[in-house]
This record gives structure tokens, sequence and C-alpha cells, in this order.
């Protein structure tokens, strides 16, 4: 049971009064949630600490108050004297600096409960560009991802250091996302979509034939990072232009070729995309 301390406390208190109420507290007393409210968001912060030290266990009403003052040790002392994170939390850990959210996460905290707006909150951080909570999100192993999150963090550019990450903790990867990995030019996201769906259509002469487009002939490896040569055949841009530095002809017809002879990827990937297109439906 919370007793009140039998003292006024306010934010202007003097130093001598601040340790009245640290010296209440070591005796045993429990301050009430409004004395709670005003010892962890108006007094010192060396106040505020000792309270906190002093006290076996904290309830959960602290924990927004304290977020609130955005001090990180005394964030990380108070989740330590709390025995669960309320799932609501959430809400406020979603507006704030992503260490609050990776402490509480730590701590045991949902990583895919529900906001208020009936969001899941790595949906909210990808709607909002929320970047530093995105990885938090994604580092946490309970995290849920869905392939409409992997699409949408392909369409934003700021979000594709993610998404290959995002891919792989993803269960619901369907073929369709090769195109979105193309259109987004993002190599490290075909190479997971391609290796998750090789399970599933390992031998299928589709499959196959969708495999041969999308590997570099050089390199042997799945690649956004396209370039045609006037024979119609597709490189890696890189690899490419390695070998013709070198051997200034097309590794695979032996004809003398060289960069300026390049098709860049913007005049070729409608048609290659149309192409990828029908052998989806195919599948």
């Amino acid at each position: 049971m919370e007793t009140k301390l039998p003292i006024v406390i306010y934010p202007t208190m003097t130093k001598k009064e601040a340790e009245k109420v640290v010296e209440y507290i070591t005796t045993g007393l429990i301050p009430s949630q409004e004395q709670w409210v005003t010892i962890l968001t108006t007094l010192h912060v060396r106040i505020a600490l000792q309270c906190i030290l002093n006290i076996k266990e904290m309830e959960s009403y602290c924990l927004v108050p304290v977020i609130k003052r955005q001090h990180q040790r005394l964030f990380q002392e108070v989740v330590r004297k709390i025995k669960q994170i309320p799932l609501n939390t959430i809400n406020i850990l979603m507006t704030v600096n992503a260490f609050y959210l990776y402490t509480c996460l730590n701590q045991g905290l949902d990583p895919n409960g529900v906001m208020t707006n009936g969001q899941c909150p790595l949906s909210f951080a990808c709607r909002y560009n929320r970047l530093q909570h995105i990885q938090t999100l994604l580092g946490n192993s309970k995290i849920i991802v869905s392939k409409n999150l992997c699409r949408f963090m392909l369409r934003h550019r700021p979000q594709h250091r993610f998404v290959s990450r995002a891919i792989q903790l993803c269960t619901d990867i369907t073929p369709d996302l090769i195109l979105e990995a193309l259109e987004a030019n993002s190599s490290g996201a075909l190479i997971i979509i391609m290796k998750k769906l090789e399970e599933k259509f390992k031998g299928n002469s589709i499959w196959i034939e969708m495999g041969h487009l999308l590997r570099c002939p050089i390199s042997l490896e799945f690649t956004t990072d396209l370039v045609q040569t006037p024979s119609k055949h597709i490189f890696d841009r890189v690899c490419l232009l390695t070998w013709v530095n070198s051997h200034s002809s097309n590794p695979m017809t032996r004809e003398q070729l060289h960069e300026s002879d390049f098709i860049k990827r913007r005049e070729f990937l409608p048609v290659l995309i149309e192409e990828l297109q029908q052998k989806i439906q195919q599948l």
C-alpha cells in the first residue's frame, strides 16, 4: 500500500527539503502516485535517483513521467524497479528517442502490440520514417514483419538499409516482391527474396528461366544493378564494367564492347519487368 509522504513535494524545494524526501523514503514510506510524478518530473535528478534507489519496487504509472523527462539514467533505474512494462507504453515510446523503446523491449515489452491508432509499432515507424525505431524493432527477435511492410520499405529509399533484414524476418514472401526489389534497385533484397522462394519453386522451369534473367553471367549472383549489351545480354553493371576494362569484349559473344555501348537500366527495365510479370503469373 502506498503511504503518502508527510511532506508537500513541489518543484522549487530547497536542497534540505528535497533531502528530507529521500530520508522519508529510506525509512520505508512510499510516495503516492501524485508525489512520484512530482519527484520524477521536477526534482533534481540526483534527488530523484536517490528516491528510486531506496525503493524495492515501483508501479508502472511511474514510467510515462520519467520517459517525458528524457533523462536516460533516471529512466533506466525506473525500468529496473517495474515488474512489467504496460503494453500501452508503446504509444509514447514511438514518439521519443529510440533508446527508450530499446530499453523497454529488452525488459520484455511486446514489439507487436497494437497502438491506440490501430497500427503496429513497425508500421508506424515506417510510415513516419522513424529510422532509429525501425532499426530497434527489427533487432528484436519477436518482431513480426508483413510482406506489405517489406514492400513499403522497398518503395521508400531512406528505409532501404533495413529492407534485407525485414525480408529475412518476413514469413509470407511472394514472387511479386521480386519486381519491387528490381524497381527499388536493391540487390540485397533480391538475393534474400530469391533464396527464400527457391525452396518453393526449385525445379520449376519458369522459375529457372526467371533465375537466368536475374543472375549475372559473370558473377553468377542475383543483381538489380543491371546493364544490357547491344546483343541483349543482361549483366551486373560493375561486373561487366570490370570485364570490359580488362578485355574490351562482350563476355558472352566475344564481340568488341566498350562502356559507351552499355544500355542503361532505365531504358530496358520496363521490358524486363513485363517479362518477369508474365512468368510470375505462370508459376
